[in-house]
């Protein structure tokens, strides 16, 4: 069974090489329907125009019907298959002609506690229909109600088996199936023991004790407390702990953890001691831009962020028992007159050296959201150089967050083995924080670039990059980085719309993170807003001696969709490293009819890719316009691929 109709999650109708096949959107509800509840007898024309447009005439609805079923044998006719059996006077489904996600819901035994387990909740990609909420009362009444109904039926089937699961499955899959039972039910104990259980038999009982603390903080929530076998899966964990940890140490662990788990993260102290000079507009100006510097450098989820009134005495650093300082960066704001005008001066210190890392003078009442950029930007890139620094000076300074900047720092450079290397990092990271957001949004980030370097057609790299993105947004669900990636990650997916509604949210909240402003332009390029990408990425490429090779790759190929093919030869030009840049190269040369030099791209490719060919690249590719498809196809074609 080639085909594969997925009704959960964002709709969508997929090939034998899971390329999408272009479908209605109406045509995915009416599936829907007559799989869940399918008629004794085929559908009825009419019955099928009130369900889609129960608020439209019958004339009307008859003659939308029409047209949507037109559309449907259209489609059905350019990818050769027949999901939809049409008649003269009813609609009928195909199931035999498909593999559909809904109908491995439906039929799934009750002990499913063997590897179809983890394929189980493969089948489950979310709520039925995604993103389709539009329809009339009855509609909406339906949709709500199934959509309960499959969510209930997934979470029930996994936790009467997960448990029982564990000895079968190995360790990344039990993760997996637990974590997907969260999104569907978070407050289910059997996802919560099964990831305890995980993190302690691998030693790490920080990790599963800290997975106990959110679940009794969740159904604090709601006035409910775990139960007496999650309570008693705890105390064994703890046991355990302080068994093979030794007692003190293992108890400091536990006290630093509850107290935010970021013992590892640079503490950062913001102080103000003028303010109190300041009245007035003055003083609101200066006010909102204190303040919205300290939400974003904690949106950031890097630092332990503390203003000075919060610092007590001074405590002892579990990594470096010399160090203590209540602080390791102070953000020092101080108001300053100059020819009778007060200025802002604004200086990040290293609290252990006194040296100046950055400082910059303000005018106050200059806009605002321009001041808190300059001094985030500022404060966050010089943390981080400094704090690169001191990982290089020794291993006895390692830790999750300065792991993940070296690892972040190589994924500049988009060759496989530069993203290689940093994988290894960010596991190394992983080794010393296990449920580190930063860290597991990183690992994402280099599934997914992996994927786009190996051009394959099947989606491993793209799934697990899906995966650790779920798992940084459920590790921080109030950071931007695990949006972040599956933002973009949905986009590859050619999932658009939950790509850019993910993407938006990211951006709003880290507003100044140029990666994360980049991919959001390209999830517009890809959507078919180009022009309206081109103009989000050029203030990230225009004026910068250095830009990332990510950055400048992904406003080579709105160029090249906006038939700019010379501007696009001349980003792709500034590319650390060019090997990327052959595919986009050869079509730009094809377009403007240089084929010897379209050649010359092509044979370069191939002697790196020798498998690559046209039709598995157009299968990655998540342009979502037919033109912009059969541009870049005619591109690629030109220059000699086939």
């Amino acid at each position: 069974m080639a085909l594969r109709l997925a009704l959960t999650g964002r709709p969508g109708l997929l090939d034998e090489m899971g390329a999408t096949i272009r479908f209605p959107r109406k045509a995915f509800v009416l599936a829907a329907h007559l799989v869940i509840d399918a008629p004794r007898e085929p559908m009825t024309r009419e019955r099928a125009a009130r369900l889609l447009w129960e608020d439209a005439d019958p004339t009307r609805r008859a003659g939308n019907l029409r047209q949507l079923l037109a559309r449907v044998k259209e489609a059905q006719t350019a990818a050769g298959m027949e999901l939809f059996l049409v008649g003269p006077d009813h609609v009928a489904l195909d199931t035999e002609a498909v593999s559909i996600d809904v109908v491995r819901l439906l039929e799934a035994r009750a002990d499913t506690t063997d590897r179809r387990l983890v394929e189980f909740c493969r089948s489950y990609a979310g709520d039925l229909l995604l993103g389709v909420d539009e329809g009339g009362e009855g509609f909406t009444r339906w949709l709500w109600s199934r959509r309960q109904m499959l969510r209930d039926q997934f979470a029930a089937i996994v936790s009467a088996n997960l448990e029982s699961a564990i000895e079968v499955l190995d360790q990344e899959e039990v993760i997996f199936v637990a974590r997907r039972l969260l999104e569907a039910d978070q407050y289910q104990e059997a996802a919560h023991r099964a990831l305890m259980r995980v993190h302690a038999a691998r030693g790490e009982f920080d990790s599963a004790l800290r997975i106990h603390r959110r679940l009794v903080d969740q159904l604090r929530e709601t006035n409910a407390r775990p139960t007496g076998e999650t309570t008693s899966l705890a105390a064994t964990i703890t046991a355990r702990a302080r068994g093979e940890g030794g007692g003190a140490e293992t108890a400091a662990a536990e006290v630093a953890v509850a107290q935010g788990g970021l013992i590892q993260l640079p503490r950062v102290s913001l102080t103000f001691p003028g303010l109190n000079e300041l009245t007035g507009p003055e003083r609101e100006w200066a006010t909102a831009l204190y303040d919205d510097a300290a939400i974003q450098l904690w949106r950031t989820r890097s630092f332990v962020l503390t203003r000075a009134a919060d610092l007590r005495s001074k405590p002892i650093d579990l990594i470096d028992r010399g160090r203590r300082e209540p602080s390791d960066y102070v953000v020092d704001c101080r108001v300053a007159v100059r020819d009778g005008r007060r200025l802002l001066t604004v200086g990040l210190v290293g609290a252990r050296s006194g040296e100046i890392l950055w400082i910059h003078r303000f005018e106050i009442g200059e806009p605002l959201a321009r001041a808190v950029r300059e001094m985030v930007v500022n404060c966050v890139h010089h943390i981080e150089h400094t704090e690169l620094r001191a990982l290089a000076a020794g291993p006895e300074r390692t830790t999750a967050y300065r792991l993940t900047l070296q690892g972040n720092r190589l994924l500049r450079t988009i060759d496989l083995p530069s993203i290689r290397r940093a994988r290894q990092v960010f596991r190394a990271a992983l080794a010393a924080d296990p449920d580190h957001g930063p860290t597991l949004a990183a690992i994402s980030k280099a599934y997914r670039l992996e994927w786009l370097r190996l051009a394959r057609a099947d989606d491993k790299e793209l799934d697990l990059a899906i995966d650790f993105a779920r798992q940084a947004i459920a590790a921080t669900p109030d950071s931007a980085q695990g949006m972040h990636q599956f933002g973009i990650c949905n986009i590859y997916k050619k999932n658009h719309e939950q790509g850019l509604e993910a993407l938006s949210r990211a951006e709003r909240l880290m507003p100044f993170e140029e990666e994360l402003r980049a991919d959001h332009a390209d999830g517009l390029i890809s959507s078919g807003a180009t022009l309206e990408g081109l103009a989000k990425v050029a203030p990230l490429v225009e004026g910068q001696f250095v830009s990332s090779d990510h950055i400048l790759w992904i406003t080579a190929s709105g160029q090249y969709l906006a038939g700019r093919y010379d501007e696009a030869l001349a980003t792709l030009a500034r590319l650390s490293s060019q090997e990327p840049t052959y595919q986009l190269r050869a079509a730009c040369h094809a377009m403007l009819e240089q084929y010897d030099e379209a050649r010359r791209y092509v044979r370069r490719l191939r002697e790196i890719l020798p498998d690559f060919t046209v039709a598995s690249r157009m299968g990655m590719v998540p342009l979502r316009r037919r033109e912009d498809l059969e541009h870049y196809e005619s591109g690629l074609r030109s220059a000699g691929f086939d």
